[in-house]
């Protein structure tokens, strides 16, 4: 059980960077098909003002997470949150038990 809570965790870990890095992913991809488009062009249609006007468009990486989103970091800090809770959940569990069998054993054996 715990081992398929693992698997389960790894893959939406890998979902979500995938779709973190999907939009960058899209316009490179949109790159490369205009790339391919415009070595077809002739020297004379490079020059041409009407298909490559002056214009410069200049994109900026987003910093901040939109409200309804969740960022690869934050989800990888919270399942470390998760591991280690349980992680020391089940030590106290496990110390107490030990403590109680080394009590029973003892008081058996006087």
């Amino acid at each position: 059980m715990i081992f398929m809570n693992f698997i389960i965790a790894v893959i939406s870990d890998s979902y979500a960077k995938v779709t973190e890095f999907s939009v960058g992913h899209n316009y490179k991809q949109m790159v490369a098909l205009i790339h391919e488009r415009e070595v077809q062009f002739e020297p004379e249609e490079l020059l041409s003002e009407e298909l490559f006007p002056n214009i410069l468009v200049v994109r900026r990486k987003k910093n901040n997470v939109a409200s309804g989103e969740v960022s690869f970091d934050s989800h990888m800090k919270s399942m470390k949150q998760f591991i280690k809770e349980t992680t020391q959940k089940l030590k106290g569990s496990i110390d107490s038990s030990l403590k109680e069998y080394k009590d029973s054993s003892s008081s058996q054996y006087k």
